[in-house]
């Protein structure tokens, strides 16, 4: 893997991000809550992701490079954390309202924590993967309230079918990334190139299955929305 594939795999998944995030917010005030929230997750990680891109081109680092993308990456765990809450409290019907705002605040106090105390310039992987692991529980639990209630006799034209698969997935792939990414810079040294690669390419089949997802939303839109 060199550097060119690594950067050419990374614009595409920027651009999957915006994309999803365009879709998504598209006429949004027609569309249901959790579609709302999810393009408003995609253009945080695409806005980011464009912060980063223009730290790197100008070469601007007012402080430690490790901090600075530290805070870019975990600036994006915050925003999953609180958005994908609200996301699935929506999904959910707004309840277990408790347990869902007691993860959001045990998930800020480890992150807070390991970031001042732990992974101040390394890439502050323990974040990510305990970000990730809620959201894989909260998919499971989502995909457990399908199939005991199944709403739909064809779950699979449910935009929240494939916005949930689209989660588990994605999560459920890169939580091994995250789980050795320590391992993997501190002891072996690696320069992660060949991981951000596949954690990249991950992420847009997941952003192709939230198109998906948002092909069967937007059929739910009256013809004569013409709102924003």
């Amino acid at each position: 893997m060199t550097l060119q594939h690594f950067l050419i795999i990374t614009v595409f998944q920027t651009a999957m991000l915006g994309l999803v995030a365009l879709v998504s917010l598209v006429h949004r005030r027609k569309r249901h809550p959790t579609t709302q929230l999810l393009g408003y997750l995609y253009l945080a990680g695409f806005s980011i992701q464009i912060f980063g891109f223009t730290i790197q081109y100008f070469n601007f680092t007012p402080i430690p490079n490790g901090t600075l993308r530290n805070l870019a990456g975990s600036s994006y765990d915050f925003f999953l954390m609180i958005l994908g809450s609200l996301f699935y409290y929506e999904s959910f019907n707004k309840r277990y309202k408790i347990p869902i705002v007691g993860s959001v605040i045990v998930y800020c106090i480890f992150a807070v924590s390991n970031l001042i105390f732990f992974q101040q310039t390394s890439t502050a992987s323990y974040n990510h993967l305990f970000a990730s692991v809620i959201i894989i529980c909260f998919a499971l639990i989502y995909f457990y309230k399908l199939l005991v209630e199944l709403p739909e006799k064809n779950i699979y034209r449910s935009p929240m079918f494939w916005f949930n698969t689209a989660f588990l997935f994605f999560h459920s792939t890169t939580f091994f990334i995250y789980a050795f990414m320590d391992y993997l810079v501190k002891v072996l040294n690696d320069n992660l190139i060949v991981y951000y690669s596949i954690h990249n390419i991950f992420s847009i089949i997941e952003s192709v299955l939230l198109l998906i997802g948002l092909h069967y939303d937007w059929k739910t839109i009256s013809p004569s929305a013409t709102r924003w």
